[in-house]
């Protein structure tokens, strides 16, 4: 059984300033050691290589509409430490034993891929596409989209009704 999931990121690649990526890599591993959601998370840096490492869960991925609402409850709790995960979707969410963790945080929300800038987020708001950013927003719009798949729900957010709304909101509105 893997004991680790392990990304490396070239340094040059993460298009972020040093002060702002050590207070992100400082921010998620403090998170994953006191949120037991966030599976532990370490950051080394070798050589112009940054290498992600957290501990793997399996997980049976069985989703109940209290794993949503546990993860609004878990979101709102991230969201008071200042963290942002701007990649919330599907294979980011792990349910294992009846809890749901959240995994894969980015060291950087923009990277150079194949020469091209990217914004890391299947799930980016129109707002933040707009103004170029990635806000909150973008998580609550992650966790609207799936957790709307999974309760098979037909409501309809949109980017700007969902910017007034909290995780908790969300849940409430795809649930009744």
């Amino acid at each position: 059984m893997r004991e680790f999931f392990t990304k490396r990121f070239f340094r040059s690649d993460l298009l972020c300033t040093e002060i702002e990526l050590t207070l992100r890599l400082d921010l998620i591993q403090k998170a994953s050691r006191s949120l037991e959601f966030i599976p532990n998370i370490q950051f080394t840096y070798e050589e112009g290589v940054i290498i992600y490492k957290q501990k793997f869960i399996e997980g049976d991925n069985r989703f109940t509409s209290n794993s949503f609402y546990e993860l609004a409850n878990n979101l709102n709790t991230m969201y008071r430490l200042g963290l942002i995960h701007a990649d919330i979707h599907k294979r980011n969410i792990i349910i294992d034993k009846g809890h749901v963790y959240l995994i894969d945080f980015e060291p950087s929300m923009v990277q150079l891929k194949f020469n091209k800038k990217i914004v890391k987020s299947k799930n980016r708001s129109s707002v933040d596409r707009k103004n170029n950013t990635v806000t909150s927003l973008t998580d609550v719009k992650g966790y609207y989209n799936v957790s709307k798949y999974y309760l098979n729900s037909e409501t309809y957010l949109s980017d700007e009704k969902l910017a007034s709304m909290s995780f908790l909101d969300v849940y409430k509105v795809l649930t009744t």
